[in-house]
């Protein structure tokens, strides 16, 4: 079970500063046998950003990640989050960056999504332990409704997440299996400032 808190921002502009992030990145890594997740709902009228743990540690760094890097109150969800109906699962395997790669988009372009059929949409990224230091790392796209397809977002996700594998050395892998998550390669921890992240206002969808 997930203890979920939502995301109350106090600032009217978000930003991320890259150095803070990249100094307290180890906060996001789980507990062993422990998962963080950070999620993204999307609709015309609002976007939500949810950050969640299964366990008490894990959370508790989480939690200090996001209030030290963001002006952000945390809001607990008290009932069980509904789990979306994941229609687009991948994994991320990062290959040795030339230099210490950043870019934008990803997270801008999953907060967008809906904005193609007027649909909510939930991006839901799924933090695992590996080793001391390693975290892997799956996203699932899907929807609240069984009867919505996302056919309309099809092409522009494949389109998303091949430009933000040309900008960060990062392959992303669609999978069809849950169980395909435990073969995906570890990250550094600092890396994951292109996925797991608020994003700026002024960022290019």
């Amino acid at each position: 079970m997930y203890k979920w808190y939502r995301l109350i921002f106090t600032d009217l502009y978000p930003t991320t500063d890259i150095w803070k992030y990249r100094s307290m990145s180890e906060l996001l890594i789980p507990w062993k046998n422990e998962i963080n997740r950070f999620r993204i709902v999307s609709n015309p009228e609002i976007t939500d950003f949810y950050i969640g743990s299964s366990g008490v540690e894990s959370m508790s760094m989480i939690r200090s990640f996001f209030k030290r890097l963001y002006s952000i109150n945390l809001e607990p969800v008290n009932e069980m989050l509904d789990e979306p109906y994941p229609l687009r699962k991948f994994i991320f395997a990062p290959r040795k960056p030339i230099r210490q790669l950043y870019s934008k988009s990803l997270v801008q372009n999953l907060a967008n999504l809906h904005t193609i059929s007027g649909n909510e949409i939930v991006s839901d990224f799924a933090m695992y332990r590996r080793g001391r230091e390693k975290i892997l790392v799956a996203l699932r796209i899907g929807t609240f409704s069984e009867i919505h397809t996302m056919r309309a977002e099809n092409a522009y996700i494949d389109r998303m997440l091949k430009r933000f594998s040309n900008e960060t050395r990062i392959r992303v892998k669609e999978i069809k299996g849950i169980g395909s998550f435990r073969r995906a390669k570890g990250f550094e921890p600092n890396r994951l400032i292109n996925i797991i992240r608020v994003p700026d206002d002024e960022d290019e969808p």
